[in-house]
């Protein structure tokens, strides 16, 4: 058999010993009093509101989040304000640039910017019962800032009044001492109208009246009925006729309809007919006119010739009697028959070079004829 060995008693006692002064040393570093090492920030608040159900040890919290808690409570000598110290700790605020937490500098530059923004501190119940305080961090950038600088160890929050005190300062502002004599104006006036005839007589004018009104229900109860039946006979006869007018006009709209598909049928065809007349009859007309284009150049040119041998006819006819003026007097029958010759000879060949130049002009005048001359009225 083997042989056992025995534990001394001393030694089992100094292991559970140990073991429990390693739970003891665990407990008091990973437990409370590792908040020794949490690095905290240290902020200041200046209250004009009765601080009553705010204790050291209260949370310090934005919207729910706790942020701190309270460190002191205590009045400042000379300010009628109560000073509430604070400590911020430095795990709530993470920023994007730091997502495991935020240094000092960092977070005095964050709650200097907050505050900027309208950041404040108010004091809120945290229960009804009890009528415990603490302290609200709250969003308020429709108020001023306001700083008491009594502190210039830590960062100072602005303060604002709670509701309740808000409350309180606007009913302070209401005229409270004018709301009696107000109320018994207004009951003295209510008793007075009560008491007067006019109330008494209006009273007893409502009972005919209510009676009046019961008839009057009870009469249009009984017409009532036939009443409707005639409405809702008159709106068949009209929703019938309304029918039979519906159908009438479609038919007259299909007839319309058409009658106008059959005209601008026959418009068509006809349009289509004097179309290919006019073009026919055009075409014809400009063969004519080409064929007799050279004919009337040609005849231009020689009505063209003709005029220019009669100019010169006519100035050696001019020349001529340039020579015999001395032989033929004016006033002698000889001399007024060659005058009337040549003026005559003169005109001729004048009207002969206006015809050769509207021929030019005009050649269609040979087939239409000279167009007659609008006279202008003056």
């Amino acid at each position: 058999m083997s042989k056992r060995v025995r534990v001394h008693p001393a030694a089992i006692g100094a292991f559970a010993a140990g073991a429990v002064a390693l739970a003891i040393a665990g407990t008091f570093v990973f437990g409370a009093a590792g908040k020794l090492f949490v690095r905290k920030f240290p902020v200041v608040m200046f209250f004009d509101d009765d601080v009553n159900g705010l204790a050291v040890g209260a949370q310090v919290a934005y919207r729910g989040i706790r942020l701190g808690q309270v460190t002191r409570i205590h009045s400042v000598v000379g300010s009628p304000r109560i000073a509430v110290a604070a400590t911020l700790e430095r795990g709530p605020f993470l920023t994007r640039q730091d997502p495991t937490g935020t240094s000092m500098d960092q977070m005095r530059r964050t709650m200097e910017e907050a505050i900027a923004q309208g950041l404040r501190a108010q004091l809120a119940l945290q229960s009804l019962l009890t009528g415990q305080l603490y302290v609200s961090l709250v969003l308020r950038p429709d108020t001023t800032a306001s700083f008491a600088r009594l502190d210039e160890g830590a960062l100072e929050i602005p303060t604002i009044p709670t509701i309740l005190a808000q409350l309180e300062a606007g009913l302070q502002k209401v005229p409270l001492a004018n709301v009696p004599k107000h109320l018994y104006d207004t009951l003295e006036g209510s008793a007075r109208m009560l008491q007067s005839r006019e109330l008494g007589k209006a009273l007893e004018s409502v009972g005919p009246l209510i009676a009046d009104a019961q008839t009057l229900l009870r009469r249009l109860d009984k017409e009532a009925g036939p009443l409707l039946t005639s409405l809702k006979g008159t709106s068949d006869t009209a929703r019938a006729s309304l029918v039979d007018i519906t159908r009438r006009l479609d038919r007259v709209a299909a007839d319309l309809q058409a009658d106008a598909s059959r005209l601008m049928t026959s418009l068509t065809a006809t349009s289509d007919t004097a179309r290919g007349t006019v073009k026919d009859v055009g075409g014809d007309l400009q063969k004519t006119l080409a064929q007799l284009t050279p004919q009337i150049a040609a005849l231009a040119v020689k009505l063209q010739e003709v005029s220019d041998t009669l100019r010169g006819t006519l100035e050696t006819t001019h020349t001529t009697l340039r020579d015999v003026d001395g032989t033929l007097a004016g006033d002698s029958p000889l001399g007024h028959q060659l005058t009337r010759a040549l003026k005559e000879v003169a005109a001729a060949a004048q009207s002969l070079q206006t015809l050769a130049e509207y021929l030019e002009r005009h050649p269609e005048s040979l087939l239409t004829g000279k167009a007659p001359r609008v006279r202008t009225e003056r």
